[in-house]
């Protein structure tokens, strides 16, 4: 259950939440907290809601099961699926665990030799065959970790296949805070996921502590009348959820909502910036106004 913290109306209220007291636990980043009192907007005002504080340890693998640890590669008409196991990886240690997995694969598809090794002067994996053949890769969903450009189909044709970008062995450098039953909508993104209320940078290592309190609140307009539940959900860099924590330590978030009356507009103003209802009501206020300052 979320804590509620100054629950009167027209200023501003806290709410704090711990993973561990939530009332649906969906994954270890997907949580649903029913608020100890409900809060009721009150006519003719509207609510805002931001983030202003968050702690959890980072304990989210580079490569996760089903979202970034599996690619396709295909040999004449034979396809294996190289599936990566959950975890985290350094150079030496992803060209050993890449040879492990190509081992049981190359006499499927029909090679007698199938090897990965790493380039260290210019960061980039190469992938050795024999006989010289075809390979196709595809549904590439560690693209970006290996140092494809696409998780789209891909193709080459040699001994020797190299991926044309750098490999990415880091992990990822932000995530996301995402609200789904505030009616925030999609705010401003590439995925067009609605909800996202914050980007959380991750400057530390695996195992530390992610401390984030923004230096300004950003408050974000809801369009959801009054507040009974948060729910949240964490996602990495890419806007997937993020799903499995490795650390029973729980995460902790503060949000402040702020109260603020709706402000009405003049009709005369509306037409002056050119976003003029035409509807019939809005001339016969206009007329009526000039007649009042008439007499």
């Amino acid at each position: 259950m979320a804590r509620l913290i100054e629950p009167h109306y027209l200023s501003s209220l806290t709410i704090d939440v711990i993973s561990s007291d939530a009332d649906e636990s969906i994954s270890d980043t997907h949580k649903v907290f029913h608020l100890n009192e409900h809060i009721n907007v009150p006519p003719n005002t509207h609510a805002l809601i931001g983030l202003s504080s968050m702690n959890m340890v980072y304990s989210f693998y580079q490569f996760r099961s089903g979202i970034n640890n599996s690619f396709d590669m295909t040999v004449g008409a034979t396809t294996e699926t190289i599936t990566i196991t959950e975890g985290n990886y350094i150079v030496p240690q992803m060209v050993s665990h890449l040879n492990t997995l190509f081992t049981s694969a190359k006499a499927t598809l029909g090679l007698t030799v199938l090897k990965c090794s790493a380039n260290y002067q210019l960061d980039k994996f190469y992938i050795t065959c024999a006989p010289a053949s075809e390979i196709t890769f595809d549904n590439i969903l560690c693209w970006k970790e290996l140092g494809f450009e696409t998780s789209s189909l891909v193709s080459a044709s040699a001994t020797t296949h190299y991926m044309p970008n750098q490999y990415n062995l880091a992990g990822d450098a932000s995530m996301y805070v995402q609200l789904k039953n505030q009616g925030l909508g999609s705010n401003i993104n590439t995925k067009k996921k609605s909800g996202i209320i914050a980007n959380i940078p991750i400057q530390i290592m695996y195992g530390e502590l992610i401390f984030f309190q923004p230096a300004s609140e950003i408050h974000y307009f809801r369009s959801a009348i009054n507040l009974h539940k948060l729910e949240i959900s964490l996602l990495d860099e890419n806007m997937d959820e993020i799903g499995t924590l490795n650390t029973s330590n729980p995460w902790r978030m503060t949000f402040n909502v702020h109260f603020s009356r709706n402000k009405s507009i003049n009709d005369e103003f509306l037409i002056k910036n050119e976003i003029k209802d035409d509807s019939p009501h809005i001339d016969k206020a206009i007329k009526k106004k000039k007649k009042k300052n008439k007499e």
